[in-house]
């Protein structure tokens, strides 16, 4: 045993004498705040799922779904872009799903069918994320190569609004497994 101490204390002054003036330490696990801000980004995982598709030409869009626990629902917003790398969240549309709305999207996931359409009238069991939303509507359906996501909002004015976004297949299986997870939070199971 005291071999291996002085062993370290005869490690620990070379080190010493090899980094200056700084004094001994002990080899330290890196934690989330010691990471530097760009590698903590990336480990640093939020609880919304997240695609971001920008393009060259200005029309792209994003995608978030966002689990909520206590409202027992998953929130869908998204959003067009509006430059290089920026999305216009101020004007966003958002779509609460429900677990039987979700289940219909983990049919199209599971290639059961090939596509769904959801609609939520405010009117009819307070599905309306906002005051000026009369109907909300989803499309989700499986293309040649991966999925189309779009969502379409109708004002109490009539004016229609809506955001389209492809899906890879990758993307699809995050997806997949995610909304998974939200029905067995939301049973308890």
């Amino acid at each position: 045993m005291n071999e291996i101490n002085q062993v370290k204390t005869t490690n620990q002054a070379n080190a010493t004498k090899a980094t200056s003036s700084q004094p001994p330490t002990a080899a330290k696990t890196p934690t989330l705040n010691s990471i530097p801000a760009k590698s903590a980004a990336v480990q640093n995982f939020e609880k919304k799922f997240k695609v971001y598709k920008p393009n060259k030409t200005g029309n792209g869009a994003a995608l978030q779904f966002d689990f909520n626990e206590e409202k027992k629902s998953v929130f869908v917003e998204m959003a067009k872009q509006t430059g290089p790398q920026l999305f216009d969240w101020q004007n966003k549309l958002s779509f609460k799903m429900a677990v039987t709305d979700i289940s219909k999207l983990l049919l199209v996931l599971e290639g059961k069918i090939k596509n769904i359409e959801l609609f939520h009238d405010p009117s009819k069991g307070g599905y309306a994320v906002s005051a000026e939303t009369r109907n909300s509507t989803v499309s989700f359906m499986k293309m040649d190569r991966g999925f189309y996501f779009k969502l379409s909002t109708q004002a109490q004015g009539g004016q229609v609004a809506s955001v389209a976004i492809p899906l890879s297949d990758d993307e699809a299986v995050i997806l997949r497994i995610l909304l998974e997870k939200a029905v067995e939070k939301i049973y308890g199971w």
